[in-house]
């Protein structure tokens, strides 16, 4: 698979994760962040009223919680 192929379609995942990042601020409260995560590290953050300071690309602490539910 040449690079541009690949760049291609981590964009359009990206550009599908933002839309439903952008959904779920609808339905949960202003002050709650929000992370998706996908194979062990964050892909998108939108912070709430208490930031958790978490990074695109920041791999998921073991035993947190996210590592438990993934």
């Amino acid at each position: 698979m040449d690079e541009y192929r690949i760049l291609r379609i981590w964009g359009d995942q990206m550009e599908i994760l933002k839309q439903f990042s952008n959904l779920l601020e609808d339905w949960i409260p202003k002050e709650a962040s929000i992370a998706v995560a996908m194979a062990n590290q964050y892909v998108c953050y939108v912070a709430g009223k208490y930031d958790l300071k978490i990074k695109e690309g920041q791999k998921i602490q073991a035993d947190s919680i996210a590592d438990q539910v993934m």
